[in-house]
């Protein structure tokens, strides 16, 4: 049934804009932003595989020899780049490969479930780095294996998995059960979710600027998550 890492919910669509990273965003940060913005006279590229993740093909990565990164959109890089993504960053302070598998809007167990496939169908890399998102969200399938991840932009009244105790116990087990995938592997675990910290216990991670969408972490801020994950995993 799994022949490869897990589904987005949302296709790539272009190599200019991803997911909330809009040309009707863009446009209207534009009226907003100072003369000497950044983005104004800088434009991003978003260079993705053919299963939609910001990485080579599955079958030509050295996985054994590369450091492998998971996480939501903040590790995807929205409105970042090519060139300035956290993995990016983090490759020029370890000189060797570091895998993208960040996938935008998706759950703690989203980045377990890819942690589960890749030990099972692909050599152990040198390091594994975690970058928790919120604790609540989840991930559910539909009927073609795809998968549709649930989160505050998505939750209905009457959502009865979406309470307080419930997302962060599964959050919490899910975080200890990637530890132990890979409990023979460096491993290092870090989130820019105050709660997602306080329950599980792992390194805060901070916002210092901006990417093109206003929204997710810019280039000073990738640099300076690199810096950190390169400190604990050296």
């Amino acid at each position: 049934m799994i022949k490869t890492f897990l589904a987005k919910d949302y296709p790539h669509t272009g190599n200019k804009f991803s997911g909330p990273d809009k040309l009707e965003l863009y446009n209207k940060n534009l009226l907003s932003q100072s003369v000497d913005w950044y983005y104004r006279n800088n434009s991003i590229t978003y260079t993705v595989n053919s299963q939609g993740y910001r990485c080579p093909e599955f079958d030509k990565i050295d996985w054994a020899n590369s450091i492998v990164i998971l996480g939501c959109s903040y590790v995807y890089g929205i409105g970042i780049d090519d060139s300035n993504t956290i993995d990016k960053e983090l490759s020029k302070l370890t000189n060797c490969p570091v895998i993208n598998l960040g996938a935008g809007g998706t759950s703690i167990e989203f980045s377990l479930y890819n942690s589960i496939i890749l030990r099972k169908l692909y050599p152990k890399p040198k390091a594994i780095v975690q970058i928790w998102t919120g604790i609540n969200r989840y991930t559910i399938f539909n009927n073609d294996n795809k998968t549709m991840n649930q989160g505050s932009w998505n939750f209905t009244i009457d959502d009865k998995y979406n309470t307080n105790i419930n997302l962060s116990m599964h959050g919490y087990l899910n975080t200890i059960a990637s530890k132990q995938i890979y409990r023979d592997t460096t491993y290092y675990t870090a989130s820019y979710f105050t709660e997602t910290c306080d329950i599980i216990n792992c390194d805060s991670l901070h916002v210092i600027d901006y990417a093109r969408d206003l929204l997710h972490p810019g280039i000073e801020t990738n640099k300076q998550t690199a810096i950190k994950i390169y400190e604990n995993i050296k």
